[in-house]
Formats: structure tokens, sequence, C-alpha cells
């Protein structure tokens, strides 16, 4: 992706300010998301990336195979429902909880593929010129050779338009998730998150908009589970990119 090619794009069909832009996408819009980071404890590399693409007005494609349907449905109120798969990859299938507490329980190097489905419903309502709010309930399921494990959560975000090129969101989000590992004991654990929340419609914690059709982007969160002692905060940076 050259700078070439950011910089030549005809206008965009999207709102600049990033609490009118609406959970959906218009018919033939594309968006790439791609961001990169850190997070603490650990140091490792953190990355979000992901494709969107507006199959009609009311329906949207992600990458990989997630489909999201729906639109305004009152004065000042749009809901969408969506379901399908948001991740799919190779490695281990290690649990949290037993790879803190007994070694013979990491299962880092038992190479596996897994998939990540979700589904659930999102609502979006403006609070006057500059503000919104997008509240959603997710359900998902982790599927491995060697675990699976389902949870639910419910998320807020508030987003703000601080002027005419820069955006700001905070959500809070807390939910519940159970292990079922192979051959080990099962157990639940809730979870709570702060910052960007929203993954699936990519809202980020910053937003500057350089471009109708490119925003400089940045995501921060912090994520703990009641059972741990301390939280993971994780922060990446990068661009939006829309265009038809």
């Amino acid at each position: 992706m050259s700078c070439c090619a950011l910089l030549s794009c005809a206008a965009g069909t999207y709102p600049v300010n990033l609490s009118r832009r609406p959970l959906g996408m218009p018919a033939g819009e594309h968006r790439f998301v791609v961001a990169l980071g850190t997070y603490k404890p650990g140091g490792g590399l953190a990355s979000d990336g992901t494709y969107y693409w507006g199959i009609t007005d009311q329906l949207q494609y992600q990458f990989p195979l997630l489909m999201t349907y729906g639109g305004p449905v009152a004065d000042n109120l749009e809901l969408r429902g969506r379901f399908g798969l948001v991740g799919i990859g190779g490695g281990g299938s290690q649990t949290s909880r037993y790879f803190r507490v007994d070694p013979r329980y990491d299962y880092i190097g038992r190479e596996e593929v897994y998939t990540q489905w979700t589904g659930g419903v999102v609502a979006r309502t403006t609070l006057g010129e500059l503000a919104a709010l997008v509240l959603g309930v997710d359900s998902s399921m982790f599927v491995g050779a060697h675990l699976y494990r389902p949870g639910v959560m419910g998320r807020g975000v508030f987003i703000l338009d601080i002027g005419p090129r820069l955006s700001a969101s905070v959500g809070v989000a807390a939910g519940l998730s159970a292990e079922f590992p192979t051959g080990q004991e099962d157990y639940q654990v809730g979870v709570v998150q702060i910052g960007s929340v929203g993954d699936l419609e990519g809202r980020p914690t910053v937003a500057v908009h350089l471009f109708d059709q490119l925003d400089l982007v940045g995501f921060i969160s912090w994520r703990k589970s009641v059972e741990a002692e301390e939280g993971v905060l994780r922060g990446t940076a990068g661009i939006d990119w829309h265009f038809d």
C-alpha cells in the first residue's frame, strides 16, 4: 500500500466525524484497519488488522467470515445483528489459569488449528451533534483440539468528536467465560475491560482525520480477568483507510 495510493483516493462516503459514522458501511465501500503496538506485562508485539466490505447498505462483510446485517429501526437508533468466524490460526491452546498455577498444564507445545466464532447484536444512538453511544452484547466461542472456551460479554462505548479532525472514544465491558480443557478441570472466570472494547466495529480510542478517506488511529485497552493478579495494558497505532 503506497503513500501515493493513499493520497490519490477520491472523496469517500464516510462522515469525517467518528460519532456520525454508522455501524454499517455504504454499499461498495471498502475499509482496511492496520495497527501495531505492544502490551504489558510481557512487552510482546500486539496487532490490530482487519478488512471490511459493504455488500449492501444493510449487509456488511468482515474478514475472515463475519456477516453483519441491519440498519436504522427508529429515530436516532441503528440496530444490527451479526454472526460468523472472526479468527482462525495455529498454535497452542494454553489456559491462563492452568499455565500460572501448574506448569504441567502448559499447552503451548501442543500445535493445533483453532477457530473463534461470535454472534450478537449492537446498537448505536447519537447524543447531540458531537457524541454517540454504542451498546452491544456478544457471545463467543474459541474452539481448539484440546480446549474450547465459550463466553458472553456486554459493553458500551461513548464516542466524542473533539474537533473537526479529532475524535475519541472510551468503552467499558464485562463478561463471563468458561474453559473446558481436555482431561482437566473445567472452570469459569469473569473479565472486565476498559478503553477500546468495540473491536468488531473498529472504533479507535483516538482518531485523527487526515483526509476524507484516511485516519490515523490508536487503540488502547486494559483487560483483567477476576482471577489474575494484574491486568494487561495494550496499545496499538496505525491507519484506517476507507474508499469505494
